[in-house]
């Protein structure tokens, strides 16, 4: 239990919002089924792997296809930052992205 104000009082004060929100999402996933929201996933994905190769100059990183795959897709654009690219689709497009070591740092540097 923190002893410094003011966490001292929020320590036991439940997240009504986030216990809702988690409820109607659960109600949601419950009522339109894991198996149709799987596969309007993969047709979204789909549609969005057929535009970025109809485009030259940008590169899917890894699969071409929706065979055994989720609905994230990496790209690459030939000649581009991963950073300018982000901020370019946030600020004109509003797609935020992910970008940069973040997920793996570890990954990235020499063994």
């Amino acid at each position: 239990m923190p002893t410094h104000m003011p966490d001292a009082f929020e320590a036991g004060t439940l997240n009504l919002p986030g216990i809702i929100g988690l409820n109607e999402g659960l109600a949601y996933i419950e009522s339109q089924g894991m198996d149709n929201i799987h596969n309007h996933e993969l047709a979204l994905t789909q549609a969005f792997l057929e535009g970025l190769q109809s485009i030259d100059g940008i590169n899917i990183v890894g699969k071409q296809n929706i065979q055994d795959r989720t609905a994230v897709v990496s790209i690459t654009i030939d000649g581009m930052d991963p950073a300018s690219i982000a901020y370019e689709l946030e600020s004109t497009y509003h797609i935020m992205t992910r970008v940069g070591l973040h997920c793996a740092p570890r990954e990235h540097t020499e063994h």
